[in-house]
């Protein structure tokens, strides 16, 4: 049983001996600085995201056929929400985000909409994404606090 609170941060070690062995990593504090003021900036467009959602199903309580094109509306704020934790420096959409930072985006995405749970819920998983940009070599994301 995993008994860190934290996700990503304990990794398994493997051969161990015992089921409960773990690597730990603990995050620099320009990291830890770095993915909360991101995550904080950027919760404009996370609440957009919920509100667009809200509309949606509204829509589709009313009449199911007002929304033949699912969630599709929301795309838009979805990649400006990839856009601002990114600070714009690795494309304009979550699709064109690096292949390390992939695997989280596409659980932010699919905790958004495949398991339709609160944005904020879902805001882990962005998290782990600036985290995966956070450690590319030569990164392009920066610390913005004053």
């Amino acid at each position: 049983m995993n008994r860190f609170f934290f996700t990503g941060q304990a990794t398994p070690l493997e051969n161990s001996e015992f089921d409960d062995e773990y690597t730990l990593k603990v995050p620099s504090e320009e990291e830890v600085r770095i993915v909360a003021v991101r995550l904080r900036n950027c919760q404009y467009f996370l609440t957009g995201i919920d509100v667009c959602r809200e509309k949606i199903f509204r829509k589709h309580l009313e009449d199911e056929k007002a929304t033949p094109n699912g969630f599709l509306p929301c795309k838009p704020l979805v990649d400006s929400y990839y856009y601002c934790i990114s600070q714009g420096q690795y494309g304009q959409s979550a699709s064109d985000g690096p292949t390390e930072a992939q695997e989280n985006l596409q659980k932010f995405q699919s905790c958004l909409f495949n398991k339709l749970n609160p944005a904020n819920y879902c805001k882990g998983f962005a998290g782990k994404a600036v985290r995966d940009l956070y450690h590319l070599p030569g990164t392009k994301i920066k610390d913005t606090t004053i």
